[in-house]
Order: C-alpha cells, then structure tokens, then sequence
C-alpha cells in the first residue's frame, strides 16, 4: 500500500473555504462520528446464563464469562466494530472459554447498551483503557473493524497487552476518504475534514490512524482479513503485516466484512494463535 499522509499543499485553509464549503463538512462531521444504532438483540440467552453484567463507572456495558480454570485464568477483551454491539463476537465466546480463558466483551460509548450518541476510534480506544484498568488485566484482546483499530490506538497510547487478533482493521483516513466520496463532496475538502476532525478527537491523525502508528506499536498481532472486504480493504492489513515482525497475516476469501467473525476457521485461527 502506498505510503498515505492526507496531506495536501493545495488544500484550502479552513478560513479560505466557503459557508457552502464549511456547511458540508460539518454535516459530513455529524453523520461520520454518529453511529446507526440498529435493533439489538444482545447474546443468546444460553450464553448468557454463564455470564454475569457489569457497568462501569463512565457507563460502559460489559458482559462477563468467568473461566471453569479460576480467577487466575487469562481474560480475553472483545471489541466490536462501528454500528455494532459486542453481541456480534458471540461465535468467539463458548471457544474462548473451552481453551480456559475468561472473556469480557464491552459495548463501546454510544453502542449497543452503553449511553451516548456520537463516537469514535479514541473513544474507542479510550473505552478498552477504561475496561483493562476496571474490568482486567486483559492479556489479550480481540477486535473487528473500528474495535480493531481501536486496540492498535489503545496499545500506541499505553494499554498493554500480551498480544491481539486484529479482524478487519480499518485505516481510519481511508474510510473518511471513501466516506466523503459516498457523499458526493468534493475531493478537496478531505483535508479541512480531516483538520477539523482532527480538532474534534483530540488527536493528530499521525495519533491515531492505524497506518500511521502501527510502525510505533510492539505488541505481537495476529491479522486476519477477507480479500473480497469491500468496507475495510485488505491492504490495510498487508501493511500492517509488514511493520513488524511479530505479525502475522491471515487472508480468507468470501466472507467479506461482516461474515467473516462468524466463520469457523477465523476463530479457530484466533483460538489457536491465543492458546498455542
């Protein structure tokens, strides 16, 4: 994948653009970091009964399977993706728990039952700190799309963990440029988009894109990514695989974004990388 900055000399500073200019931006701003919240139907009742729920101080919902090994067993983190709820990794639940793990998933702010409206990846980010300082230690963590990408930044920005299964992973800066695209907006305005976001997060994109930090991240990675994934492409996570050496790349074919953490053989290969 080419080397991507977002940063071009002939973009318009934020004071030369028009009202019509400006308008369109804070639109595209307030459809980007507000997530769709869809129907949620939450875990199945027959996981749920070995599992118990939690709230954490800043509202955040966490479900919690303990391990049949005992309080010392390693805890394993589920991180979903953008629209999405933690419901969604449950095909990863009963198999974390028969290799002897426990697992907490985390609906992050403003999706599934946790408050809020809008959000986004350092929320995200922010939300698994808060979960490995009230709900861990975590050694690992496990995350699709956004929740991906969200465990990179967390990990750039302190969180420790042993080691991470990356689904998926979105560079933030390509969907903004995919997202500006599907609304027909002008090309030129990516770069006052991404300066006023940039405001709005409270991060530097060199802060928080997963191309960009990933170079700066240690923490050894499994990365497993559908080469039909019309959402996320999976140049991302070649990239990626290439930063360092303790990564290594899965590509699987015809799952595509969303199909791919129901199927069996990405969970497998998650369950074998987490307990060789």
């Amino acid at each position: 994948m080419n080397n991507v900055t977002f940063a071009s000399p002939i973009s318009p500073a934020l004071s030369e653009l028009s009202r019509e200019d400006l308008h369109t931006i804070n639109m595209a701003m307030g459809e980007f970091f507000t997530p769709v919240r869809g129907e949620y139907k939450g875990f199945a009742e027959d996981l749920l009964k070995d599992a118990y729920e939690e709230v954490l101080p800043t509202g955040l919902h966490a479900t919690i399977w303990p391990s049949a090994a005992g309080d010392d067993a390693p805890s394993v983190l589920l991180v979903h993706g953008w629209g999405g709820n933690s419901a969604q990794l449950s095909h990863f639940v009963r198999p974390l728990l028969a290799s002897g793990k426990r697992v907490v998933a985390v609906d992050m702010w403003a999706h599934g039952f946790s408050p809020g409206v809008e959000s986004n990846c350092i929320k995200f980010a922010e939300g698994i700190a808060q979960a490995q300082a009230e709900l861990g230690p975590f050694e690992h963590a496990v995350g699709h799309s956004l929740g991906a990408a969200a465990i990179l930044t967390a990990s750039y920005s302190g969180v420790k963990f042993k080691s991470a299964v990356l689904i998926s992973p979105p560079s933030i800066l390509l969907v903004m440029q995919k997202f500006l695209a599907h609304k027909g907006a002008p090309e030129r305005l990516l770069e006052p988009l991404i300066l006023m976001s940039e405001t709005y997060v409270g991060k530097l994109r060199c802060q928080a894109d997963s191309l960009m930090i990933s170079k700066f991240v240690s923490m050894p990675m499994l990365l497993i990514h559908d080469d039909m994934d019309r959402r996320c492409p999976s140049a991302v996570s070649e990239q990626l695989a290439l930063d360092a050496p303790n990564r290594k790349l899965i590509k699987t074919h015809g799952y595509g974004h969303h199909h791919i953490i129901k199927a069996k053989e990405v969970i497998d290969f998650t369950i074998e990388y987490l307990h060789p």
